[in-house]
């Protein structure tokens, strides 16, 4: 079971079952940083749902509760609702290079730590289809979530 500290407390049920099956499925080394804010160097600051300590890498953590069949591509995506939503993944993206700054700014010796984005969808009943043409880079360490 994995360390939890929680820096903020979760915002909703989707969040919670996040942490929950996390803490209970990763290692017990691994730390996780929840519910957390961290300002950019101009001042900035983002929001975080889960920074992910593990053993090769940190990992930011985007939950989203969103159920049933998503479509979309990296800008939009469509909901089940029939509702249009931004995609996290930008959002993400840039929340990731800010963790990866902030560690590579605190010593010389962290700049070269690796820094990964992950998006977790917490509802049972949620798929995706993608319009994105996407190859992953190398295995993940959830293979596949399902609390």
């Amino acid at each position: 079971m994995a360390r939890v500290r929680n820096i903020g407390l979760p915002v909703n049920d989707s969040e919670r079952k996040g942490i929950s099956y996390l803490s209970r499925e990763l290692p017990d080394h691994y730390i996780l940083l929840t519910n957390l804010e961290l300002p950019t160097k101009n001042g900035f600051a983002y929001e975080f749902d889960i920074i992910v300590i593990a053993d090769y890498a940190v990992y930011v953590v985007e939950l989203k509760g969103y159920g049933g069949v998503i479509k979309g591509n990296a800008l939009e995506w469509e909901l089940a609702s029939g509702s249009i939503v931004k995609s996290p993944i930008p959002l993400l993206n840039t929340k990731t290079k800010v963790v990866a700054g902030r560690i590579s700014s605190a010593s010389r010796s962290l700049a070269r730590v690796w820094v990964r984005p992950m998006l977790i969808l917490t509802d049972d009943r949620s798929g995706c289809r993608s319009r994105i043409r996407w190859r992953p880079r190398s295995r993940s360490w959830l293979k596949a979530y399902r609390p």
